[in-house]
């Protein structure tokens, strides 16, 4: 789990957070939590956000070795925390990679 200010800046990451992407608080916390993303989040997940409701869906962060990963968000607002948002990227799996006509993974292996 992690928590986002109304400014979109990490204030807490959680030891599954870390197991997940592989950083450590001390490496994100005060930064954007865009600075995370894969991929943009979707319209309908920004505007629920600015609406302080709550947020369901898929996206992709990237890990700290560099790969995606695929999550399903659930992001709601804390409670007691005005413009605070809980439970961002809370579970995910490895991007599978791209495989040849023989099963093996495409690309240089890396």
């Amino acid at each position: 789990m992690a928590v986002v200010d109304a400014d979109r800046v990490l204030t807490y990451w959680s030891p599954g957070a870390v197991r997940l992407l592989g950083c450590r608080p001390h490496e994100v916390v005060g930064r954007s939590a865009a600075d995370l993303l894969a991929v943009d989040l979707p319209k309908a997940a920004l505007r629920s956000i600015g609406r302080q409701q709550e947020w369901r869906g898929r996206g992709a962060l990237r890990h700290q070795d560099g790969h995606t990963v695929e999550v399903g968000f659930h992001a709601s607002p804390a409670l007691g925390m005005r413009h605070a948002w809980a439970g961002l990227g809370c579970r995910g799996r490895r991007a599978q990679p791209s495989r040849g006509s023989d099963g093996r993974p495409e690309g240089n292996g890396i």
